[in-house]
């Protein structure tokens, strides 16, 4: 009886072993990432909010980022090489609303496309607390 469980449970060790190991090599390749681009929102500086994006290409590479408006028009364009490459842009809201404006990273190698736009929602929150004297 006890080598039939001591064998039982060599052969669950090694199925969950074995079950660990394919799930591992399923989940994603290591040396392709599948977020290519990050946009983050970073804070404002003087009413204006700044943005950071992080390319995360482990190769050399050349990108087009493109900052569009809500109709479509070109804010602003440029042309990045290289690697890991992390730039901030800062919107000016005289010249244009920060709400609907896209960003769109292309890449040149892979022609793959990454596309964030922005929204922007204010609320009024008023916190009221009642105390005992």
């Amino acid at each position: 009886m006890k080598t039939v469980i001591s064998t039982l449970s060599r052969i669950a060790i090694v199925v969950v072993a074995v079950f660990t190991m394919s799930f591992s090599q399923t989940t994603g390749n290591p040396g392709k990432n599948e977020n290519p681009a990050e946009l983050k929102y970073i804070g404002s500086i003087g009413n204006q909010p700044q943005f950071q994006l992080s390319l995360n290409n482990t190769e050399s590479d050349e990108f087009v980022v493109t900052i569009r408006n809500k109709a479509g028009e070109v804010l602003y364009k440029e042309r990045i090489k290289g690697a890991n490459i992390s730039r901030k842009y800062q919107l000016n809201t005289e010249d244009a609303n920060s709400t609907g404006v896209t960003f769109e990273v292309v890449s040149k190698k892979d022609k793959s496309r990454v596309a964030y736009t922005i929204n922007e929602t204010s609320r009024l929150v008023q916190d009221v607390s009642v105390t005992t004297l």
